[in-house]
């Protein structure tokens, strides 16, 4: 007994001192002695807990329940919860009454750690239900609701990230953006994030950088502990760089906690953030290859199973690996992962895209197309299977196809979805391709009406939609009616230069007078001396590609791939060599490179029947007088510059030809030994 009070002693002590790792080493020796000492459990449990050591903890408990201590359900949650086992540990604290190490049954302990499993589930709604309640029943100070809005509002974010748009209340006015401490500033930057307030996010991080080297320069915090907490912000705050387009400071921060190989900056952040931010680096496009791209990925690889990570971060990480096989052209293994992460990720229409998109890159549009038809009849509701079937078939040049699909795909949508510009604007350009100015006005009546009705002063219209009626109505001839639209969005934006330009179109034909006043208002053009040359002949050349890859999809859906594939290879020749000129100082420029070749003084006449005679006509050179032509300048019917040409006083004599006696077919000749002998040549078997 005396050696258990000592024991109890030298605990004391290490617990005081912080020396948690003395104290699980004094616990274990007490229950050797003692093995049905609750109270060594219950400090052993808390001990093993604050050095993060949850699976020895959970040993700790089997053992304890063994001798009688089934009173700490709530730590037995806790490490299960900290281990991933997240239905357990709901499990667990589903389990009616008991004590914990700390005390009594403490229910806003267990309502938080339910919360938190919640949050981990992705179930952010019942989570921001449970801190909701607890922030009712906090007071409007303190620590304890400072970590409850905290939490409260990391929930927000995850449930934004999950429907994909942001709560409009969450972040519509500054008082939201909550600056006490670092976590809640960071956590209303990520909430900023979400409604795509890139700015403000970027102002909350650096607020949120500066509480956190004061926080622990006044709480004297271990540097590598400050160090952790800096490296994450930070790290959020290059990502917020790259979503505004800053790649050089995204890279720049990234960079800093990633190197190859791995530098000091590595240790401040763990695997899962490790290879969050390889993901980013990947997205931003600096690597020279998609091949050093695999190697980044490869080397930061995570599996999709980690608890640290929350189940959107890893679909991103899933979808990301998928792609990347794809881009490297592994698209039988693209479509195993992606049938196997539907099944991880249901709901998710990308990994379905992905999956239809292999065919299409291996020239099999039929399959593809297969695929999005099936998708688009099973999920009807979900909008991105019904545009990417539409897309692939305006590809493919089925603008009949395309038309019906959409318009199918419109009537799942409500009234306010299928009448905004952007629809309206895809129906018309189709009706436009088909021929159907009928169609198209119909489409454009009912849309008018549905805009018309649903504000009550027709001024009060969006941008998109008036800009859409005002360009119907500028190619449809209605141009009173497109110069009232377009003078309403000038108005509202003197500065947009597309509006203006439409509207001095408009004026253009009805009033010039007024078209001039708005004429200062545009851009002045470049002048003509500016105009690099070389470089446009370039920039053709990549368009007329372009084009051609995009009809060639119509080519192989009928079989026609071997024709497609030359006529790009064609193509490419071509841009390669008129990169020449922009590349190669000393390359001479032809002058007349921009006439076609057999108008050009240097080409040389063919040989045989394809020579210059027969560039020329059949008939002979034009302005030669071929006997039998009554045309004045020969057989290609121009017109006769110098007149009506003289009769001949007698008419000439057409030669008579004569027959060409041919010899009967001898027997050929093998030209070799072996040879086999044609039969069609009068040879024998």
């Amino acid at each position: 007994m005396a050696a258990t009070v000592e024991a109890y002693s030298t605990l004391a002590q290490a617990i005081d001192a912080g020396d948690f790792a003395q104290a699980v080493t004094i616990c274990r020796t007490i229950l050797a002695n003692e093995p049905l000492d609750t109270d060594a459990y219950r400090v052993l449990v808390a001990c093993l807990i604050r050095e993060d050591k949850y699976a020895a903890a959970l040993n700790s408990l089997a053992s304890a329940r063994q001798h009688g201590v089934t009173e700490l359900q709530y730590e037995e949650a806790y490490c299960q919860y900290r281990t991933g086992d997240l239905a357990d540990a709901l499990r667990t604290l589903d389990a009616q009454g008991g004590l914990s190490a700390t005390g009594p049954y403490d229910a806003t302990a267990h309502q938080k750690l339910r919360a938190q499993i919640y949050y981990r589930q992705a179930d952010y709604v019942a989570a921001m239900d449970i801190y909701k309640q607890l922030l009712q029943r906090a007071g409007s100070d303190g620590t304890e609701r400072t970590d409850l809005l905290t939490n409260y509002i990391a929930a927000q974010v995850g449930y934004n990230l999950q429907v994909g748009q942001a709560d409009p209340t969450a972040a519509a006015s500054p008082d939201n953006d909550n600056r006490e401490t670092y976590e809640l500033a960071y956590n209303s930057a990520c909430r900023r994030i979400c409604a795509g307030q890139y700015a403000k996010a970027e102002a909350l991080l650096q607020h949120a950088l500066q509480i956190c080297r004061q926080a622990g320069a006044v709480e004297q915090l271990p540097a590598a502990e400050v160090d952790r907490e800096v490296a994450i912000i930070e790290l959020q705050l290059g990502h917020v760089y790259q979503l505004q387009g800053k790649l050089v400071p995204a890279e720049t921060i990234y960079t800093k906690f990633f190197t190859s190989p791995p530098a000091k900056g590595d240790t401040m952040v763990d695997s899962s953030t490790a290879a969050v931010v390889a993901q980013n680096l990947a997205a931003a496009g600096t690597h020279a290859s998609i091949h050093q791209t695999a190697v980044t990925l490869r080397r930061k690889n995570l599996g999709l199973h980690d608890a640290r990570l929350l189940k959107e971060q890893r679909r991103v990480l899933a979808f990301n690996s998928a792609l990347l096989k794809f881009h490297l052209g592994r698209h039988s293994a693209v479509r195993r992962d992606c049938r196997k992460f539907q099944r991880l990720f249901p709901g998710y229409p990308g990994f379905a895209l992905l999956q239809a998109a292999t065919y299409f890159a291996q020239r099999n549009p039929q399959t593809g197309l297969a695929e999005l038809r099936e998708l688009t009849a099973a999920h009807p509701e979900v909008r991105a299977y019904g545009l990417a079937f539409t897309q692939a078939q305006l590809q493919m040049g089925r603008y009949r196809d395309a038309l019906d699909t959409f318009q199918t795909h419109l009537q799942s949508l409500t009234a306010i979805d299928r009448y905004q510009a952007g629809p309206v604007a895809v129906l018309l350009w189709l009706y436009a391709k088909l021929g159907d100015p009928t169609g198209a006005a119909a489409i454009m009546k009912d849309a008018n009406s549905h805009w018309t009705s649903s504000v009550t002063n027709p001024d009060d219209l969006p941008a998109a939609v008036l800009h859409q009626r005002g360009q119907y109505h500028l190619e449809t001839g209605k141009l009173d009616a497109a110069v009232r639209d377009f003078q309403k969005l000038v108005q509202r934006d003197p500065t947009n230069d597309r509006h203006t330009a439409a509207l001095v179109l408009a004026l253009a034909e009805t009033d010039v007078s007024a078209a001039q006043t708005y004429l200062p208002s545009l851009p002045t053009l470049p002048p003509v001396e500016d105009t690099a040359v070389d470089q446009l002949e370039t920039t053709l050349a990549g368009l007329k590609l372009r084009r051609s890859l995009k009809r060639d999809a119509t080519d192989v859906s009928t079989g026609e791939a071997s024709i497609a594939r030359k006529r790009a290879q064609r193509l490419k020749l071509r841009a390669k060599h008129r990169a020449k000129y922009a590349t190669d100082s000393n390359a001479k420029v032809d002058p007349e490179r921009w006439l076609p070749l057999h108008q050009r003084s240097n080409v040389k006449a063919g040989k045989g029947k394809r020579g210059v005679q027969g560039r020329r006509g059949k008939d002979g050179p034009q302005g030669s007088a071929i006997p039998g032509e009554e045309s004045g300048l020969g057989g290609t019917g121009s017109a006769n510059i110098g007149g009506a040409a003289p009769r001949p006083e007698t008419p000439a004599e057409i030669p008579t030809p004569t027959p060409v006696s041919t010899k009967p077919s001898g027997k050929p000749k093998a030209k070799g030994k072996g040879r086999a002998k044609n039969p069609k040549l009068g040879g024998k078997w």
